[in-house]
């Protein structure tokens, strides 16, 4: 019998998801992998890791390094599984963190 809590959860390739910029970078998308041809990215599922150009081993569930605020950005910002809440709670605050403008502060 398999202890639950000593091994890793498989993450399977059907169940992930990237969080990109859409073709108008102000916003984001989120695409199924499986249909997703970059060849700047790399997956590595047995080590639970992606790549995106010079950001490298990033773990399944987390984003990449904030390129900076405002629009003109491209590519990957997260790679996520749709079966896990807390990578869809990330994925979500990342899409606002990384299309936030410049010099927008609500609390004024």
């Amino acid at each position: 019998m398999k202890n639950s809590k000593t091994e890793k959860e498989k993450i399977r390739k059907k169940n992930l998801i990237i969080l990109k910029y859409a073709t108008n970078e102000c916003y984001t998308q989120v695409v199924d992998l499986r249909n997703y041809r970059d060849k700047n990215f790399k997956l590595d599922l047995e080590n639970r890791v992606w790549s995106f150009k010079e950001e490298e081993n990033i773990p399944i569930g987390n984003s990449s390094n904030p390129p900076g605020r405002g629009c003109g950005r491209y590519g990957i910002i997260g790679v996520y599984d749709k079966t896990k809440i807390e990578h869809l709670n990330s994925m979500v605050h990342n899409a606002r963190e990384f299309t936030e403008s410049p010099g927008l502060d609500l609390d004024d």
